[in-house]
C-alpha cells in the first residue's frame, strides 16, 4: 500500500509575520548604536583656552556620543568666529575695525551676549563694561605688549572711546556705536556663554549628570562618577606659586561657578609694580585693592563669569554689599592681606548653597 503525503498547508499571514520579524531584527542588529562608555570624558581647545567635559552614568551609545562631540566642537567654532577678538575675521573684530556709526546686522548668538553685557554694564554702573578693549591694549594685555605703563594723558585720551553708553542693540540683531573708535571685548563673558551652550547640548540628549568646564568657568549638573555631588576646587590666589594650590572645595549641583582674580594674568612693568589684567573701566587703570579673587555661583555660567569680573572691580566691601542684593547669585571673596595671608568673605548664601569647605 502506497501512502500519499499531502503537502503542508501554507499560512501566508504567518509567513509574512515571521519574515517581517526576521528582517526587522536583522536591521536592528546591524544599525543599532553600540553601547558607549558609562562615564565618557573628553577635552579640547577653544577660545584660547582648554575645555573639559565629563558625563556620568551616560545612556548614549558610541555613535550618539561621537555626534554630540562633533556638535559641541561645531558650536564652539561658531562662537569663536563670532566673539573672538584674536580672530581678525570674527564678527566682533569686524565691528571693532569699522569706524561707521550706522547699525550693522549681527548673528543672534552674538546679539544675545551683547544684550546681556549691556544689561550687566548698566546693573553694575560700569564696573563691568563691554567697551574696555582699548584700555586692554593700552596696558599691554592685548595683542600689543609693552614694558612701560601708559601716561595719564594716554589713559585720558583712550577713555574717550570707552563707555557702554556709546553702544546700543537696535531691535533684535542690529548693533550700533556712536564713537568710531569704540571697540568691544567680551572675553569676560564669552567663555561662560560657551559653557552654557555646551551644557544645553548635553541636556538635549537626555543627559542630566555632567560637568562642563572651560578655562576655569563651569556648569555642574546631577551627580559625578561616584554618584555624589560634583566637587570643584577654588584656587589659592598665590602669584608666587607656579603650581596650582587649592584654597577650598565647593560641592555643586545644577549650578554654574566662575572665578576671576589677579593671580594668573598680570605683568610687572618697568616701574617695578605688578599690574593685573583686570581693569576698572571707570578709571582706566588696573585694580589696586587687595581683593585677590572672586568666585561667583549663579544660575548660568555667563552671568557667573560676568559678575566675577564686575565684583573684582568693585572690591571686597562694595562687591559684598552688591551681591547681597542679588537674589540669584552668591560669591566668595578671597582677600590678600598685607602679611601675605588670605582671608575669606562670603555672601550670606554661598556656603549654604555650595557646602564650601576649606
Amino acid at each position: 500500500m502506497v501512502k500519499v503525503i499531502q503537502p503542508r498547508k501554507l499560512y501566508p499571514r504567518r509567513i509574512f509575520f515571521v519574515a517581517t520579524v526576521i528582517i526587522l531584527y536583522t536591521i536592528y542588529t546591524y544599525t543599532r548604536d553600540a553601547p558607549g562608555p558609562k562615564n565618557p570624558t573628553w577635552m579640547g581647545h577653544t577660545m584660547g583656552t582648554t575645555y573639559s567635559i565629563k558625563i556620568a552614568n551616560s545612556s548614549l551609545g558610541q555613535s550618539a556620543l561621537k555626534q554630540l562631540q562633533r556638535d559641541i566642537d561645531s558650536y564652539l567654532v561658531k562662537i569663536n568666529k563670532q566673539m573672538s577678538t584674536y580672530s581678525p575675521n570674527s564678527e566682533i573684530s569686524q565691528f571693532n575695525k569699522s569706524t561707521l556709526t550706522e547699525p550693522v546686522t549681527i548673528s543672534e548668538p552674538f546679539a544675545e551676549v551683547i544684550r546681556f553685557a549691556l544689561d550687566l554694564s548698566q546693573q553694575t554702573d560700569g564696573a563691568f563694561d563691554l567697551t574696555v578693549d582699548p584700555l586692554i591694549d593700552l596696558w599691554g594685555f592685548g595683542v600689543n605688549q609693552h614694558k612701560s605703563p601708559p601716561e595719564d594723558e594716554q589713559i585720558s585720551e583712550v577713555q574717550k572711546s570707552v563707555g557702554y553708553q556709546h553702544v546700543a542693540l537696535m531691535g533684535e540683531i542690529r548693533l550700533q556705536k556712536d564713537i568710531p573708535a569704540l571697540r568691544l571685548n567680551l572675553n569676560a563673558i564669552a567663555k561662560g556663554f560657551a559653557v552654557d551652550v555646551v551644557a544645553q547640548l548635553i541636556r538635549s540628549k537626555g543627559e542630566t549628570n555632567y560637568l562642563v568646564e572651560m578655562g576655569g568657568e563651569l556648569v555642574a549638573s546631577g551627580q559625578n562618577f561616584d554618584q555624589q555631588l560634583w566637587k570643584v576646587g577654588v584656587d589659592l590666589p598665590d602669584r608666587k606659586n607656579s603650581t596650582r594650590a587649592i584654597k577650598g572645595v565647593v560641592y555643586l549641583n545644577n549650578a554654574a561657578l566662575a572665578t576671576s582674580g589677579d593671580y594668573r594674568n598680570y605683568r610687572e612693568l618697568a616701574d617695578g609694580k605688578i599690574y593685573t589684567h583686570i581693569l576698572d573701566p571707570r578709571t582706566g587703570r588696573p585694580l589696586e585693592h587687595r581683593l585677590a579673587s572672586v568666585s561667583v555661583l549663579a544660575e548660568t555660567c555667563m552671568r557667573a563669569d560676568g559678575l566675577a569680573t564686575a565684583l573684582c572691580v568693585m572690591g571686597p566691601s562694595r562687591g559684598l554689599m552688591w551681591i547681597e542684593n542679588d537674589k540669584h547669585a552668591e560669591a566668595l571673596f578671597i582677600v590678600r592681606e598685607k602679611d601675605g595671608s588670605y582671608t575669606e568673605k562670603m555672601s550670606s548664601g554661598f556656603e549654604k548653597r555650595t557646602s564650601y569647605q576649606e
